[in-house]
């Protein structure tokens, strides 16, 4: 997807597997990463666990409710084909 206006796009950064002690990239890592490049927002989440699963939903929910006044269309892909990458 490719918006219209990436400055007022819904982005959240979401770290996965909080649940491990080794991590690549640390929780302050990933916050500072977050800030430095957009200031958006930043949530650990363990999938095994379901911990902030849906919290991080919300966020990005809130997020686009937020910019719904700004006319930004936002849909699901009709396909998995046509996500760039994604599978």
């Amino acid at each position: 997807m490719n918006p219209s206006n990436p400055a007022k796009f819904p982005i959240i950064l979401v770290g996965n597997k909080s649940d491990l002690p080794n991590r690549a990239v640390s929780e302050e890592e990933a916050r500072q990463w977050a800030t430095a490049n957009g200031g958006y927002p930043y949530i650990e989440t363990c999938a095994l666990n379901g911990t902030n699963v849906a919290k991080a939903f919300e966020q990005m929910a809130e997020k686009h409710a937020g910019n719904a006044s700004s006319g930004q269309q936002l849909a699901m892909p009709t396909s998995m084909m046509g996500t760039d990458g994604a599978m």
